[in-house]
């Protein structure tokens, strides 16, 4: 930067001479000040800043300080004083003016992230310092996001008007990881133990969500404090870091990260005191509330935590300042510390006045409202943590922060609470899985912060197959400005327990909610429901004979009456007309059938005035997720204020949680519930009884325990029950339970989201009496013809299960798995092992869609928008095409039919034939007739072969009624968009999805004519097979045990052409047999080659070549690359489904997901969202990949499904150990038919 001033004559002169000339240059009165050189800046602001004016002396020091304040303002790039005459010109450069700022070149970090921690912004001043500074701070955020080899260039591009566009060219250079992580000096914990304390990671594929594995020295500064407090937390009391070293690799692209430590011994805590000089303190009073124990480990955090319930200690004791200071007396010869908590009082401190910062869509009030504390109060820390938890609890923002300032006053400090605003409102279109309500759609709209006020609405649609819920709420948290919510409720709901308790339950109501606190952590709330109920019990014919007992459900359409008969579809359920002589058919619910189901009793509808209130008592440390204190709940509903029902609900729970170690929280909840009649003589209704099972008690299908009604069946020759059969839950009016749930750390990377659990419960439900509990019928089971006895079983007997559960905070939504083991059950109980909550918010890519549709389609048709309208259905069924395929279809399944009756019609007949000779056998009798043995498992044999021939027959039906829909639609398609064109309409619409719609809108008729013209006929065809792999050729069973070092055992030109399992194969199959010869598997006798080991060789059948090795899987794997070419993984990760891949049209592929090169996908398969299939990886037909699924390096057959997140042929995968080491092979997933040649 240049600069001129006013000139001093500094020639050496006799003094006089100098001070004369002096008084001749400085001397005098400024006449002017003239500003030459502003462009923008007025003359009147350069003035302004100068310590001179008009009139003023020529002072040369208050000239030389004016020069410098105006380079300080930095306006200016160059700056000059100079006198000429009696006036002072001022010269000056203006720096630039910043038009925009441009970067070039970054991807791993966004122009707004640059942008907010760079000095340089539109309409600022240009200066070189202030961009080299800016360029700095570029490279220190590269730096800590691990990218030590960026380089950043400025350049600027002059525009009139003095102005330049600023041009950060950024050179970004690779990602500098963390290659290892060493330690020195650590005796007691090992390396690994130590890298799981830090934050830093070493660099892992699997961590690519992850920046934790960039190196930052900011990052390795935490770690240091984070080894500090984990060994002070294990007794090292004098532990410290004496260095931490990150060198760079050799080829610059990661760090090696080597940190020693100096361990020191190990302390335990000696005495522990209390010292106070307090007048209403005691100190042995003190010392119960510290947690520290003599002789026990010493712990650093153990400190924190004895300072914190001291000064609650001294809080509750009126002391609202107090200062605690601990003293440590550490004497390393007996390796104990001695602690003295001195706890004196402190100043006292009032809060001058509380900021609420951040709250950029929350009215203050509503967050003031929930504060414990005032301007004015006494600083108060239990009441300012307490604050904080509240405004966390309202759920309305990201982060709430308490940060205290000092104020101008020393006895009065400055709280800002500083809160991060999240998303309080949503709109989802959601759909999903779980094993309880089986598919889940859900529409729903809510905003929990309606207007910022804290009030809450939401409106929500959701269908599954066991419920129906149609729900408005809203809720208003200080009803009149007073501390008391109110809320209306709207819903209609529909229940469906057919499958647990055989009947549907409709409810539509209203109600109103009060709720109010009692004390701070004391809540209780009223509430008034009126609705109707209807409950309706499955319709459903049913032959009796004279006196009323059961015949049948079902009446015989074709072929014999035998139980062997494996196919349902030779039966029909009865209708009226169907009885024989002495025999009625009647509904199920009947009062002429002697075993008419309890439940039959509460079918009809009712209204019910239900009046209730719930108390809830809140004493947690947390109210998102607690660690320690407890939970009470307690809840009465009474029924009868006007009305049908009258009864009395009562329900209560109460958990209680305690933090163990870091994430490991222990928690124990004990409930149950009560419901009894108001009237004598009346029981419950079923729909008010309680049921437990599913996600209320895991273990146990929904409603799978308490009372059910069963039928025994007896023999009457010993007494003893032969078969059980489970009917309808019925519910209970009295419960109990407790769960036992212990969180585990997952030892996995934090941003995996996957958290477990292990858990523990026990319970019982039942108290069923009176009219509740049917007649106990004896009756002559049709299907046996033994006695037997229909009851109700109402005892509330213990059951009991225990099992892990694991929490998958998954991309699409919350999911849980419980994985249940039963430690105590009845045999009539419903039990499962396994269940899976379902998947919320799984947004499906159509919603944006439909968005859009809303919005653009009112302008649309005010603009006379022309709408046509078509009936799929009518096309299909009334069109020449429709009726060739309909025809054809119906021919090949009749053929199917052909080709299976002659195996159904033998089967019948041997089955009938074996019936017959089994007649008056007692089971013992059967056991001991090896011949007879022998037949019935050949029977089973049979039977099972014919079900996989049947159920692939019916598979290749599907696949071509499928097919010949496509190329349906294939030609509809042209002759449609012909229409649209002739029509000049602009929107389609189906009739089946049409609310209203007049007849000259509907081309259907049209579109047929056109149709019928251009395509009369369409080829349809059953596949050839419904394997999908092409091949590279066949090999035969002597060059592959040539090639892979094995022996041979039977034709060594035998032509292998495919590879399957040794229960699946065929003609042409290589299967394999592995482990040590005990496996349950059976070998399918029509497979051509087997690979097994010695200790199989036993079970291979006769006649079938064989090759031994010790390791069949890689003879098996060999084979696969000989037969299917496996393809170069060479795919880079490309976000889209590339144009070479081959993808069948039928393929349903979601949002996100990636298809590389090469890659094949048959028909009818669905790729899950953000799943990713790689370069030359085939995959079969009707085949499921579920969500961020990864697939490279395979074959993968027909109707096979992936789960989400299942990775396969990624590094590490499909490597088989053989005589020459480990080589990489192709994956084979097995198929519903096999891997083989067509």
């Amino acid at each position: 930067m240049a600069s001129s001033v006013l000139a001093v004559n500094t020639a050496l002169v006799p003094m006089g001479t100098a001070d004369a000339q002096e008084d001749s240059r400085y001397g005098g009165t400024i006449r002017s000040v003239i500003v030459e050189g502003n462009q923008r800046i007025e003359a009147r602001t350069v003035q302004s800043y100068l310590l001179v004016e008009p009139g003023d002396s020529f002072d040369p020091d208050r000239i030389d300080l004016s020069l410098k304040t105006l380079f300080a303002t930095n306006l200016f790039a160059d700056v000059s004083i100079d006198r000429v005459d009696d006036n002072l010109v001022v010269r000056v450069v203006e720096n630039p003016i910043i038009n925009r700022v441009v970067f070039e070149g970054n991807s791993a970090l966004d122009d707004d992230k640059l942008k907010e921690d760079i000095q340089a912004a539109p309409r600022g001043i240009f200066t070189a310092a202030r961009v080299q500074s800016d360029v700095q701070r570029i490279l220190e955020l590269y730096r800590q996001s691990g990218r030590f080899a960026a380089k950043v260039e400025p350049q600027y591009k002059p525009l009139e008007q003095n102005r330049v566009d600023l041009i950060f060219e950024i050179t970004e250079g690779p990602v500098t990881g963390v290659r290892s992580i060493n330690f020195l000096g650590n005796q007691a914990y090992s390396d690994s133990r130590l890298r799981s304390e830090i934050v830093t990671r070493q660099s892992r594929l699997w961590r690519f969500f992850s920046s934790n594995d960039n190196y930052d020295p900011g990052r390795l500064e935490y770690d240091r404090d984070l080894l500090r407090q984990f060994y002070q937390n294990n007794g090292y009391y004098d532990f410290r870091v004496t260095s931490a070293v990150a060198e760079l690799t050799p080829d610059q692209k990661d760090f090696y990260i080597t940190m020693t430590v100096d361990e020191g011994r190990q302390y335990y805590f000696g005495e522990v005191k209390v010292e106070t000089a307090l007048e209403k303190l005691n100190a042995e009073a003190l010392k119960r509330a510290v947690p520290i124990q003599s002789d026990t480990l010493f712990r650093g955090d153990s400190i924190e935590d004895t300072i914190d319930s001291l000064t609650y200690a001294a809080g509750i004791a009126g002391y609202a300042f107090v200062d605690v200071r601990p003293q440590l007396d550490v004497n390393p010869e007996t390796g104990l510390i001695d602690v003295t908590f001195a706890v004196d009082e402190g100043p006292r401190v009032y809060i001058d006045r509380i900021n609420i910062v951040g709250n950029t869509q929350t009215l203050d009030r509503v967050i003031r409202r929930e504060l414990r504390i005032s301007e004015g109060d006494a600083f108060n820390r239990i009441l300012l943590d307490r604050s904080k938890n509240r405004v966390r609890a309202l759920g309305y923002f990201k982060n709430v922060e308490v940060v205290e300032t000092p104020s101008e006053d020393p006895d009065r400090t400055i709280v800002d609470i500083k809160v991060e605003e999240q998303p309080t409102g949503e709109l989802s279109f959601a759909a999903g899985f779980s094993s309880v309500d089986a598919y889940l759609l859900d529409v729903s709209a809510s905003q929990r912060n309606l207007r910022g006020r804290g009030q809450s609405v939401v409106a929500r649609v959701s269908a599954s197959s066991r419920q129906q819920i149609l729900d408005f709420r809203f809720t208003e948290p200080r009803l009149f400005d007073r501390n008391l919510s109110g809320g209306i409720d709207a819903y209609a709901t529909r229940q469906d327990y057919e499958d647990y308790s055989g009947f549907t339950s409709d409810t539509i109501g209203a109600g109103v909610r009060l709720g109010f606190p009692l004390t701070e952590r004391m809540q209780l709330g009223l509430s008034y429901r009126l609705q109707t109920d209807e409950v309706n019990v499955l319709d459903r014919n049913y032959i009796i004979d004279e006196e009323g007992f059961f015949v049948t459900d079902r009446v015989q359409i074709t072929g014999a009456d035998t139980p062997e008969d494996l196919t349902d579809d030779t039966y029909r359920l009865v209708e009226p007309g169907d009885a024989g002589a002495g025999q009625r058919v009647v509904d199920q619910c009947s009062r002429d059938y002697v075993l008419r189901d309890p439940i039959c009793r509460a079918e009809r509808s009712d209204l019910s005035s239900i009046l209730g209130y719930n108390f809830y008592w809140d004493r947690t440390n947390d109210p998102i997720r607690p660690s320690r204190g407890f939970d009470f709940r307690f809840s009465q509903d009474l029924a009868g204020i006007g009305g049908d029902v009258k009864y009395l609900r009562t329900e209560s729970t109460a958990t209680m949680y305690r933090g163990i170690w870091r994430d490991i929280i222990a928690s124990l909840r004990v409930s149950g519930g009560y419901v009894f009649p108001l009237e004598d003589g009346q029981g419950v209704r079923i729909n008010n009884r309680f049921f437990r099972g599913g996600s209320t008690f895991r273990g146990f299908d929904v409603a799978g325990i308490g009372p059910r009604e069963i039928v025994r069946v007896v023999d009457p020759e010993t007494g003893e029950v032969v078969q059980t059969r489970r009917l309808n839950s019925q519910g209970g009016n009295v419960y109990y339970q407790s769960t036992f749930e212990l969180s585990l750390p997952s030892f996995l990377p934090e941003e995996y989201g996957i958290k477990s659990a292990l858990f523990a419960e026990a319970g019982a439900l039942g108290s069923l009496r009176g009219p509740d509990v049917g007649p106990t019928i004896y009756f002559t089971d049709q299907s046996t013809g033994l006695p037997a006895v229909r009851l109700t079983k109402t005892a509330a007997s213990m059951r009991a299960s225990a099992g892990l559960s694991v929490f998958w905070d998954s991309p699409f939504g919350p999911i849980r798995f419980d994985f249940s083991q039963i430690l105590k059950r009845e045999d009539y109980d419903r039990t499962e092992t396994f269940r899976m909550s379902r998947l919320k918010n799984f947004i499906f890519a159509m919603v944006a869609s439909l968005a859009a549709i809303a919005l653009v389609a009112p302008a649309s048709f005010a603009q006379g928008t022309m709408v046509i309208t078509i009936d799929e259905a009518k096309i299909l069924r009334d069109s020449k095409a429709g009726k060739d395929i309909q025809a054809k279809l119906q021919s090949i399944e009749s053929q199917i039919n052909t080709e299976l009756t002659p195996t159904k019609t033998s089967l019948e007949a041997e089955g009938k034939a074996l019936n017959t000779e089994l007649q008056g056998k007692t089971r013992e009798q059967i056991a001991g007739d090896a011949a007879m043995v022998a037949r019935l498992n050949a029977y089973d044999k049979k039977a099972g072969d014919f079900g996989k021939a049947r159920q692939k027959a019916a598979s290749e039906f599907q696949l071509t009624e499928r097919q010949a829909l496509i190329d349906f639609n294939k030609a509809l398609e042209p002759v449609l968009l012909q229409v649209v064109s002739e029509k000049n309409a602009q929107i389609v619409l189906s009739k089946s999805a049409l609310i209203y719609g007049v007849d000259s809108v509907d081309v259907s008729a049209l579109v047929i004519s056109k149709l019928d013209a251009t395509t009369p006929t369409l080829s349809t065809s059953v596949p050839v097979d419904v394997r999908f792999f092409a091949p590279l050729g066949s090999l035969s069973l002597g060059e592959l045990a040539k090639q892979t070092g094995s022996g041979l055992f039977g034709d060594e030109d035998l032509e292998l052409t495919g590879i399957s399992s040794a229960a699946n194969g065929r003609r042409g199959d290589l299967g394999f047999l592995d482990g040590d010869g005990k496996s349950a598997i059976e070998i399918n006798p029509d497979i051509s080659a087997l690979v097994v080991n010695d200790a199989n060789v036993a079970r291979i059948p006769d006649g079938i070549p064989y090759i031994i090795s010790k390791f069949p899987r890689h003879v098996h794997g060999t084979a696969a690359v000989k037969l299917f070419r496996p393809r170069h993984l060479d795919w880079h990760g490309e976000s889209a489904i590339s144009p070479d891949a081959t993808v069948d049209e039928s393929v349903r592929i979601a949002p996100g997901a990636a298809i590389a090169p090469g890659a094949v996908i048959g028909a009818g398969t669905f790729i899950g969202a953000n799943a990713v299939i790689g370069p030359g990886v085939q995959i079969g037909r009707n085949c499921v990949i579920g969500p961020a699924a990864t697939v490279f390096c395979a074959l993968i057959g027909d109707h096979v499904r992936l789960l989400s997140g299942a990775r396969i042929g990624e590094a590490g995968f499909g490597v088989m150990p053989g005589p020459a080491g480990r080589r990489m092979l192709p994956i084979m997933a097995a198929s519903s038919c096999r891997i083989t040649l067509p």
